[in-house]
């Protein structure tokens, strides 16, 4: 199995502006994207001004432990950075244009939510609808498996660039369920909007409404994509596939302004095999 350009021509591209580099697992292409970032620096690129986008925080190790024994300049730091990592970074260094944007409370600071606090959230506004109001009495999972699957809900939304409110309908739209289904994806619903507005009120951001300020009301300005372009004037994104629509839509916007960009991706994405189980 060979990559479709070879790992040294990568490497010694540092003066072309857009590659693209895809193969198979096991191919080599991190590799190839190290070498690169070795040639940049060494080609005069300031460590400061490369940055390496990755779907998540899985992917960073090669990068780092590449990064750690090669013989860089003094105080160099490549930036290795998730999509989550990098609209945190974002929604924090410009709340304040981002909370009057978005309907917060501009002069509260932000509360970022974890998973379990987002769920935590959750519980109390679905255990009160289930206690009194008999909601989801047709649903069998448990209660901590139905709080994950609403806020995954949000997530997913956020990512793909529809509005919250959305959520029940496309699911009825899609044909996933009948007619009593569709009550219970209603009452998903509600479950979501309630949440998203007591998020709101409480400046509680969990990670669908931090994507969502991210998207809608950040990146849209033309001062926060020129403090990215800058930190990262040669990008280098690598995993492309696993990518969500959001993250996808950053870039495309990004490599219209960047000195250079190494998109990289995994020509069997989604297919693997473990013990001859694929």
């Amino acid at each position: 199995m060979e990559l479709t350009l070879s790992q040294q021509r990568i490497a010694d591209s540092a003066r072309d502006r857009t590659l693209f580099l895809y193969g198979e697992t096991g191919t080599g292409k991190t590799t190839a994207a190290i070498g690169r970032i070795l040639s940049l620096i060494e080609n005069g690129v300031p460590a400061g001004e490369i940055l390496v986008l990755l779907p998540h925080a899985a992917l960073a190790q090669p990068y780092q432990r590449a990064l750690r024994s090669a013989a860089l300049p003094a105080g160099a730091q490549i930036e290795v950075l998730t999509f989550g990592s990098l609209v945190l970074q974002t929604v924090k260094l410009f709340w304040s244009m981002a909370a009057k944007k978005a309907g917060l409370q501009p002069n509260i600071p932000p509360n970022f939510l974890t998973l379990e606090t987002a769920q935590y959230i959750m519980s109390t506004i679905v255990d009160p609808l289930i206690e009194t109001r008999g909601y989801f009495d047709g649903v069998t999972i448990t209660r901590n498996r139905l709080y994950a699957q609403i806020v995954d809900n949000l997530e997913k939304a956020a990512l793909s660039g529809f509005a919250h409110t959305e959520i029940a309908e496309r699911m009825k739209n899609a044909g996933l369920t009948d007619g009593s289904g569709a009550r219970t994806f209603e009452q998903a619903q509600e479950c979501a909007i309630l949440f998203r507005e007591a998020c709101k009120v409480n400046n509680l951001l969990d990670f669908s409404l931090q994507v969502e300020v991210f998207t809608r009301h950040l990146w849209t300005l033309p001062e926060v994509r020129a403090y990215w372009i800058k930190r990262g004037a040669h990008l280098i994104v690598d995993n492309l596939e696993e990518g969500t629509p959001a993250m996808h839509r950053m870039i495309t916007g990004w490599m219209e302004k960047a000195e250079s960009a190494l998109l990289i991706f995994d020509t069997a994405a989604g297919f693997r095999r473990f013990l001859r189980a694929s």
